[in-house]
């Protein structure tokens, strides 16, 4: 999976977010949510908003983050 979520997640990351963005959406990267409608829909349960909270992660990264069935969907030191 660490492919397809790190291909997603760049391309997210050249994204803008709109200047409301932080008053529309509620964004929690420990419970890895957003109430935003594109982050359900996502195969990789991402969205422009919870990569711009987290920020560009470090290199290994991608080969340490795990993903989960519960929440949080994904457990990195990175993501808290």
């Amino acid at each position: 999976f660490q492919k397809q979520f790190k291909t997603m997640w760049v391309k997210l990351e050249k994204l803008t977010l709109s200047v409301d963005a932080d008053r529309k959406y509620i964004t929690r990267v420990d419970l890895w949510t957003c109430t935003c409608k594109s982050q359900p829909l996502n195969s990789c349960h991402l969205c422009k908003h919870l990569v711009d909270a987290v920020g560009h992660p470090p290199p290994k990264f991608w080969t340490q983050v795990t993903r989960r069935r519960t929440l949080p969907l994904y457990r990195h030191p990175a993501l808290v």
